[in-house]
């Protein structure tokens, strides 16, 4: 008995191992799989330099092989064929090899950092211009008395380096559709001369810019642009505010939303004062999505003394917000009145000619002389108050001093003394001020 139980528990952990080295090996299987369709959908630099293009098998030399026929064979070639041949030494024509035809193809194609590759050296550059079999000319730049210990570093260089591409190589890769998601290139491109000197220039605005926005608005320029900014920049560094309104409105030109919703995060209020008509008009063309910003950007363009053609697309874009059709023909006044608060409303309302209420008018009496007539309450016709010195007490007159007057001219004039006056009204001296405000005594008055 105790044989037989033995021996199922021996079958038992038998099957039992089975069973997990299976599950192991099919989980194990799961993984590579699922790491393969990753790595498929996150592509790599090779995807983009070593894969094949075009591929055309260079035949050997002969005497009837010149500098352009082998660069017509060279430049259908993939960056990984090209770095195979530099080890090619045969010469070609004007003391050109192999090798020197398939770098230039190299730094010409695929914008490889020759420069990086070999530390800075100054290089020796010659441009050599020749005809593609469809008759286009063609230039590509020839890099002459390399030696080799040179090609040894560029070998070296281009198959250690992820990415060994100039800045401009990196922004031809950025400008693919489906490449943001490519981590290495990002971080690549992060330490361009070109991607530093936008962003510092981003960081003066205070305004907290994630780089991967900044990558987005990059893309929607040249490079020639950016190229163009960097180098003001090394001659003059200007991190102005105007630079930096300068810089997004040159995008914002080449119909960069990224742009123009960034100058209205940076700069809204010198925008809407500064930049020209045109520039407000291809500003409003690329604002499609409703957002605060915008809208008080449009409202502000209403308000403000702009030509009619900014008032109506300004106003075309707040009663699109709103689903409403643009009224035809526009009425100013009317898109006023419908988006514009009442407060800033009373405040532009002269520069429209909207009509507006007239005030009510006040009587203003002389200002020399302020009067209260008091209200006397009875049956009996009023005396003259010059037999009544009680009533006269309740008038009460004050004086504004007028250019030209001092104390005589004002007691004469109101038949009172000069001691008098100042002593009614605490003057230490005869001194008066244009403005200044002198009781008259009341007593004296007639």
């Amino acid at each position: 008995m105790m044989e037989a139980s033995s021996g199922r528990t021996m079958r038992q952990v038998r099957w039992l191992t089975q069973a997990l080295i299976i599950s192991g090996a099919f989980n194990i299987g799961l993984l590579a799989t699922f790491f393969y369709l990753l790595l498929r959908q996150n592509p790599s630099a090779d995807d983009f330099l070593h894969k094949p293009k075009a591929v055309q098998k260079v035949i050997s030399l002969d005497e009837n092989h010149s500098n352009a026929k082998v660069l017509s064979q060279l430049e259908g070639l993939s960056f990984d064929q090209l770095l195979g041949r530099l080890d090619h030494t045969q010469a070609v024509e004007d003391g050109y090899t192999i090798r020197d035809l398939s770098l230039a193809c190299m730094v010409h194609r695929y914008q490889f950092n020759l420069e990086k590759a070999l530390g800075g050296q100054p290089l020796q550059q010659r441009v050599l211009s020749w005809k593609k079999e469809s008759g286009q000319l063609s230039e590509v730049t020839i890099f002459p008395g390399l030696s080799e210990e040179n090609f040894r570093q560029i070998v070296h260089f281009a198959t250690t380096e992820r990415w060994p591409l100039t800045s401009k190589g990196l922004f031809v890769q950025l400008k693919r559709a489906d490449i943001l998601q490519q981590k290495s290139l990002l971080e690549a491109f992060f330490l361009t001369p070109e991607f530093l000197a936008v962003e510092t220039l981003m960081s003066h605005a205070g305004v907290a810019l994630n780089r991967h926005r900044l990558v987005a608005l990059l893309r929607e320029g040249s490079f020639s642009t950016l190229s163009a900014f960097t180098e003001s920049q090394k001659q003059c560094q200007d991190f102005s505010a105007e630079k930096r309104q300068e810089f997004l409105l040159e995008y914002a030109a080449k119909k960069s939303r990224a742009a123009a919703y960034l100058l209205l995060q940076t700069d809204s209020s010198s925008i809407v004062k500064r930049a020209n008509d045109e520039q407000i008009l291809t500003l409003l063309d690329l604002f499609e999505e409703q957002t605060p910003e915008v809208e008080q950007f449009a409202i502000e363009l209403l308000a403000s003394p702009r030509s009619d053609a900014v008032w109506k697309k300004a106003a075309s874009r707040l009663y699109a917000f709103h689903q409403e059709a643009l009224p035809e023909p526009y009425d100013h006044r009317a898109a006023m009145v419908r988006f514009v608060p009442k407060a800033i409303l009373q405040e532009k309302i002269a520069s429209v000619n909207l009509p507006k209420e007239e005030p009510e008018l006040q009587k203003i009496t002389p200002p020399q002389v302020v009067v209260k007539q008091p209200i006397i309450e009875t049956k009996e016709p009023v005396k003259p108050m010059i037999s009544k010195p009680a009533p006269m007490r309740r008038i009460e007159r004050v004086y504004i001093v007028q250019d030209g007057d001092n104390l005589w001219k004002i007691a004469h004039k109101y038949s009172t003394g000069i001691d008098t006056l100042r002593s009614y009204n605490h003057l230490k001296n005869d001194q008066l001020k244009v403005g200044q405000i002198l009781k008259i005594p009341q007593d004296k008055v007639n």
